[in-house]
């Protein structure tokens, strides 16, 4: 049987716009350092179209897992953040993420882990890294057919590394100093 997700609760989630960004690399700055190839790194060009957009959501999430051969609950919670660059009218790409969703004609899925406890962002020349306390996974990137979507979605322990200290981070890798608030959501429930 295993383990089972009760309950997914976004507890606060925002949006920031940000400059769109055409080079976007992440990865174990370990790998960087030694130039091996890992399946762990990656580095896009992206179109800089005059016209695309690109943002960051916050979501603080709470879980809830019912484990197997236990009475207790084990709960929770997450910082994610969703990056995104899109074309025009692909903001639907963004929505599905948000949920924990991905749409079915995803071209491409790499999975980011760690193996010495951080991980760098590195977007048009210009880096920062996140220690994330332990080795493994730690987000995932999708592109989508005809370039419309590249979402690099991160799962950061708020526990570890604080909101506000993530929101630093991602301002000054992602050029914008103020992360512009666009809209706020609360109190979400999933099942």
């Amino acid at each position: 049987m295993g383990d089972k997700l009760i309950e997914r609760t976004i507890l606060e989630e925002k949006e920031y716009k940000i400059p769109v960004f055409n080079s976007l690399t992440v990865g174990d700055p370990m790998y960087f350092e030694n130039g091996v190839g890992n399946k762990y790194t990656l580095d896009t060009n992206l179109p800089a179209y005059a016209n695309r957009k690109a943002g960051i959501i916050l979501q603080k999430i709470n879980y809830k897992w019912e484990l197997e051969g236990q009475k207790d609950y084990l709960t929770y919670d997450t910082i994610n953040a969703i990056i995104y660059n899109i074309s025009p009218n692909s903001k639907n790409y963004v929505e599905a993420h948000t949920q924990g969703c991905h749409f079915s004609d995803l071209q491409k899925k790499i999975d980011l882990g760690c193996d010495s406890a951080e991980f760098e962002i590195v977007v048009n020349g210009k880096g920062t890294d996140f220690q994330t306390g332990a080795d493994g996974m730690y987000g995932n990137f999708y592109k989508y057919p005809h370039n419309r979507a590249y979402i690099l979605e991160l799962e950061l322990d708020p526990d570890y590394i604080p909101l506000q200290q993530i929101k630093q981070k991602l301002g000054f890798v992602f050029d914008c100093k103020e992360l512009t608030q666009e809209k706020t959501r609360s109190n979400q429930i999933e099942r």
